[in-house]
């Protein structure tokens, strides 16, 4: 972890699935799911917009 002071975005990236699997419970919430089916649709959001990308 790097303090955003310090966050460069040309050399730095953002591990979206790390970042949001860290805070499963609280998107467990937002979703109104249990942890498991969160971490699923966090995973289905991301290669949703990896395939975007390609």
């Amino acid at each position: 972890m790097i303090l955003i002071d310090h966050f460069d975005p040309k050399k730095d990236i953002i591990d979206i699935v790390y970042y949001f699997y860290s805070l499963r419970d609280i998107v467990a919430h937002l979703l109104d799911c249990e942890e498991k089916q969160a971490l699923k649709k966090i995973k289905e959001i991301f290669d949703a917009e990896e395939l975007k990308k390609q």
